[in-house]
């Protein structure tokens, strides 16, 4: 903390103040207690006067210490040092004129109060011309004729140089004590500043590696999920790896071997040769299906994927969806239901992207399910649009509700064995979702089949008057 010059200078007083007063006033108590005591023992050696003077002198001595605590600026203080040593000058005068020690018993009382005066005050000279001429006025309040002139004048002339010596000596050293307090101050000074600067440095310095160990645990945080997230992605790598060299190998292999059958017996039956050419496009359909969905995933991930967005409206993308797998749905037994809400508003998205989401939904239901129906819709779900598969199939443990969605996995054994594919169809659902801001997720209930849901912004409040209506169709329907 900066102190003003102002400041400073009264806080040198008030150190050289307190240096000179430590003992005064308990000195002052005890010569006091002594002249109470000779007093009440030999009335007569002491008089009441003396007593009354030294209890006086206390009682200022007190009250000036209680004082000078108390002022603000260092010109009133010296006023009040002035002040209290000419009161002390008149109150010494006092007792060595009742005590009859006018001499040079006087020129020492005399020469304590210039000491302590020098000390005190930055002008101390006046003190010592007033202790001066009080000794001078004692001497002539004593002086006897019979001794005549040349004995006063030789007393007051050796006091002069009694208190020009004593006054010369106690200024020079005050101004000495004055500088070494001076020094001591502004080196206490600067030390405590330094003190403050090296505890607001330690402070920071604190906060700083506690900063940087917070920091330290963060990165070593993040650093251990994302690890922990490269060795799940390098498992799942290897598992898509493995799985789609396996699935692509099986058509391939399939593909191969009744080509190289066809080629090895070209004399053989018609339909044998239909059946192994039905047996090559299947295969064929299979392979192109799987690395389409790779490629759609690279695509979509990599941000190459082409959207084409347009106005749509839900029956249209259910109803695009759902035709071209109404042969499947018709081949295992199965009724495909289309379900579309009158009235829904408008969507804006890419017709080919969204029915590809459908597609898989709806897929994947006729895949896992043996009998009963799949129904495919959409509803109005506050201002958005909720698109819909739900199937009757075996169901969906809780614990692969979410697991499905991942990149290359599969739902268990809880999903009829492991299915043929890649395992990216929800995948790539999930990746258009969230392209167009929406989400999709699963329902399910072992044993009483499951339902996907695909959320969409709606792009208008209301669809046009003579919109689609709903439309609910058979397998067997035509």
């Amino acid at each position: 903390m900066n102190l003003s010059p102002t400041a400073v200078e009264l806080d040198d007083a008030r150190a050289r103040l307190a240096y000179i007063n430590q003992h005064r006033e308990v000195a002052l108590a005890a010569a006091l207690a002594v002249a109470v005591i000779a007093r009440l023992v030999w009335p007569a050696a002491v008089p009441l006067l003396v007593p009354a003077l030294l209890a006086a002198w206390w009682v200022c001595s007190v009250g000036f210490v209680r004082a000078s605590a108390r002022l603000r600026r260092a010109e009133s203080l010296h006023r009040l040092e002035f002040a209290y040593f000419l009161v002390e000058l008149l109150l010494l005068s006092g007792l060595a004129w009742t005590l009859g020690a006018a001499g040079w018993l006087a020129v020492l009382f005399y020469c304590c109060t210039i000491v302590y005066a020098n000390l005190a005050l930055p002008h101390g000279g006046w003190i010592t011309a007033l202790a001066w001429s009080c000794f001078a006025l004692l001497m002539l309040a004593g002086w006897q004729p019979a001794g005549g002139w040349p004995d006063l004048a030789a007393e007051l002339a050796g006091a002069a140089a009694a208190f020009a010596v004593v006054g010369y000596s106690s200024s020079q050293f005050a101004r000495m004590l004055s500088a070494r307090s001076a020094a001591l101050a502004a080196a206490n000074r600067e030390l405590k500043a330094t003190s403050q600067e090296l505890r607001r440095h330690q402070d920071t310095l604190e906060e700083l590696v506690r900063q940087r160990t917070r920091d330290l645990a963060e990165t070593s945080d993040e650093l251990r999920r994302a690890n922990a997230e490269l060795q799940r992605l390098n498992e799942a790598k290897s598992h898509f790896l493995s799985n789609v060299s396996h699935e692509l190998r099986t058509p391939l292999t399939s593909i191969r071997s009744f080509s190289e059958l066809l080629l090895s017996y070209p004399d053989e039956e018609p339909q044998t040769r239909t059946e192994f050419l039905e047996i090559i496009k299947n295969e064929s359909d299979r392979l192109t299906r799987l690395v389409g969905d790779v490629l759609d995933l690279a695509k979509i991930e990599a941000g190459r994927m082409p959207w084409r967005d347009r106005l749509l409206a839900p029956a249209e993308v259910v109803r695009a969806a759902a035709e071209p797998l109404r042969g499947w749905a018709e081949a295992k037994g199965l009724e495909l239901i289309q379900d579309v809400e009158e009235n829904l508003p408008h969507v804006l998205g890419d017709l080919d992207r969204l029915v590809q989401v459908l597609t898989n939904l709806i897929g994947n239901a006729l895949k896992f399910t043996d009998a009963g129906t799949v129904r495919a819709g959409a509803r109005r779900h506050n201002r958005d649009v909720l698109f819909f598969v739900a199937d009757t199939g075996p169901g969906i443990p809780p614990d692969d509700l979410e697991v499905i969605f991942e990149k290359f996995r599969q739902g268990g054994d809880a999903l009829l064995g492991k299915p043929r594919g890649t395992g990216l169809g929800l995948s790539i659902c999930r990746e258009i979702a969230q392209h167009y801001s929406g989400e999709v997720w699963a329902e399910s209930e072992l044993g009483r089949g499951s339902t996907f849901y695909f959320r969409m912004k709606a792009a208008e409040l209301l669809a046009p008057a003579d919109g689609p209506k709903t439309r609910r169709a058979s397998a067997g329907e035509n």
